[in-house]
């Protein structure tokens, strides 16, 4: 398939380009939402609820456990300027249904308890979605702001100015590029950010080296497409190396790409 490479600037023909490549397919199928979301979230609610059991909580454990993580979700989509206003009926974030879901005692307890590690369910949603779905042959590999501005998040709060969001929470997504669906997610936590614990959906790895990560998560066979951000000469050696085949963008600043295999 021949093209000029600005033709990739243009969406429209971008997705002309691989309009006769086939995307990816469910491996199982769903009747509803509900079943999908057991799938992915029973494991990670199973460990929370028997933290909740260790530190003494009796009564409804799992129930208790399931309207935290639901609260904590709707908490991040809302995101009040303080977390306690969603209980003040005068403040402007407060919420009447979020408040009634958790009393602000159960919250606090319930946080300082469980603390659910994000990348226990990161890794699980990972498992789950790649379970879930084949990936087809193009995938897209980008990076993605989730909107963050609280100060404890510590190195996993990023700046990025050329974002819509600015500052907050980096992830590396790995995607379907033909159907609109992510199988791979990887938690940036800053190029000196300690780790929690030892985990591989979470780390220090840069754009060049992101690229390799993807590359050995891909089935055999599958195209790599990626901007400028993560084309370079190493990350061309690298999926070279590795076999797989890739599209991807480079600055005027990146010299021999062809010789490695990119063209």
């Amino acid at each position: 398939m021949e093209f000029e490479p600005r033709e990739l600037l243009d969406s429209e023909k971008a997705a002309d380009l691989f309009s006769d490549y086939e995307g990816g397919y469910p491996r199982k199928d769903y009747n509803t939402l509900q079943e999908i979301w057991c799938d992915v979230m029973s494991p990670f609610i199973d460990l929370l609820t028997k933290k909740a059991r260790v530190a003494g909580i009796t009564h409804g454990v799992k129930g208790t456990v399931v309207r935290f993580l639901l609260f904590r979700v709707l908490l991040g989509m809302i995101q009040p300027r303080r977390i306690d206003d969603v209980w003040v009926p005068k403040a402007l974030s407060y919420n009447a249904r979020l408040s009634q879901l958790l009393t602000r005692r159960e919250y606090y307890r319930l946080n300082r308890v469980l603390r659910p590690d994000v990348t226990l369910l990161i890794e699980r949603c990972n498992e789950v979605w790649g379970s879930l779905w084949r990936l087809g042959a193009v995938a897209s590999g980008d990076e993605t702001v989730v909107p963050h501005k609280g100060v404890r998040a510590g190195p996993l709060r990023q700046f990025i100015p050329r974002k819509p969001h600015s500052t907050g929470v980096k992830l590396y997504v790995l995607a379907d590029a033909v159907e609109p669906y992510v199988t791979n997610v990887y938690l940036y936590v800053g190029a000196r950010g300690q780790l929690r614990r030892a985990s591989t959906v979470q780390g220090n790895m840069n754009a060049r080296q992101i690229v390799n990560y993807w590359a050995d998560v891909l089935p055999e066979g599958t195209i790599l497409v990626a901007d400028s951000f993560f084309g370079s000469h190493e990350a061309a050696k690298g999926l070279a190396a590795r076999g797989t085949p890739f599209l991807m963008l480079c600055k005027r600043d990146e010299r021999g790409v062809s010789e490695a295999g990119m063209g």
